[in-house]
């Protein structure tokens, strides 16, 4: 079976960004139209804007810099050494940029998660401790990589000394990688859940009282001998979203 060169893996690659980019496009859309139009009276209207600003930047930032990473790496399976390691210096700058806004990115999508998961669960700090841990873990994780990826960007690669502890830092941050990745989707995870249980235990008997209302209306409209002191069943109030 043939593999892919490193062409080939770039175009494939750029091609799926782009695409996850289109749809978080029209999701940026929507949520902009949606706090300018539609929610109008809603108290934090303006800080979630800039906060959905702001990841998009970095989104568009990080999208660009695959973009640019995918045409100007086309010459890695040249035979001309000096292409080969101009084309490695602008990979590795472009990953390095990259990976400085990832953590940024992180810490201010997850905050924003935590906030949420904050105030549905009517502000309770001790559902948030665990995912805040994960957040700043995350974080530091996250900011680890590009500080080793700078160091191996500017180890002069001269001597076998050199080139073992060039290896030594991308296997840092390899493993460091792994960490934040796993941290970033433990914590959504967690939140996310954690919110969709509290909507489900506020909501889950919202339809029965909603059925059972208006079958006691009806039977109040038939009845003309319902007392006058009864009083209408009440719909369940509903939750303080952010």
């Amino acid at each position: 079976m043939s593999t892919l060169n490193w062409n080939q893996e770039s175009l494939v690659i750029l091609l799926v960004i782009l695409i996850i980019y289109g749809a978080y496009l029209l999701i940026f859309a929507a949520c902009v139209y949606a706090l300018l139009y539609r929610q109008k009276n809603m108290p934090l209207r303006r800080t979630l804007l800039l906060i959905i600003v702001i990841l998009f930047g970095f989104t568009t930032t990080q999208t660009m810099l695959t973009w640019w990473q995918s045409f100007v790496s086309t010459n890695m399976d040249s035979g001309d050494s000096a292409q080969v390691q101009r084309a490695q210096y602008f990979v590795q700058l472009s990953s390095c940029i990259s990976d400085i806004t990832s953590p940024i990115a992180n810490l201010v999508a997850d905050g924003l998660l935590a906030w949420c998961c904050y105030v549905v669960w009517n502000r309770k700090v001790s559902i948030i401790i665990i995912p805040l841990i994960l957040i700043v873990a995350e974080t530091v994780f996250g900011i680890a990589i590009p500080v080793f990826q700078l160091q191996a960007f500017l180890l002069p690669i001269e001597t076998p000394s050199q080139v073992a502890q060039w290896y030594r830092l991308f296997y840092l941050v390899n493993v460091m990688g792994i960490v934040f990745y796993v941290c970033s989707a433990v914590t959504n995870l967690l939140m996310s859940g954690l919110i969709a249980f509290r909507i489900w235990t506020a909501t889950r008997y919202v339809g029965a009282e909603k059925r059972k209302a208006q079958l006691k209306g009806t039977n109040t409209r038939q009845n003309p001998h319902r007392p006058k002191g009864e009083q209408q069943p009440q719909s369940v109030a509903p939750i303080p979203w952010c």
